[in-house]
């Protein structure tokens, strides 16, 4: 099991740049409809209460986060494995901690 959780931390630690690129490179157009896009699947799950704590597990560059933005949530914070993905996230303005979900 350990060996497969180092494997598991080695795989997310470049993700951004190895699989995701265009992560790193912000492109607005790409941004909204991505977030409109989350917002559609998510409208039905959400909150009334726009005050309502969200923590997104497994947030990446924090797509989900920005859409609950957008929305008008502002008790917002993520968790992710890759540090490269932690870091766009917190660019973004989040707080985002770096973690594996299993601990």
């Amino acid at each position: 099991m350990i060996a497969n959780r180092e494997y598991r931390t080695k795989l997310y630690e470049n993700y951004a740049t190895t699989q995701k690129p265009e992560w790193s490179e912000p492109d607005s157009r790409l941004d909204a409809i991505s977030i409109d896009a989350a917002l559609a699947r998510m409208r039905g799950w959400l909150p009334s209460n726009p005050g309502a704590k969200c923590l997104d597990l497994g947030c990446g560059s924090g797509l989900l986060l920005e859409a609950l933005r957008k929305t008008g949530f502002s008790d917002l914070r993520g968790v992710d494995l890759g540090g490269q993905t932690v870091e766009i996230a917190r660019k973004k303005g989040f707080e985002v901690a770096q973690g594996d979900l299993r601990d």
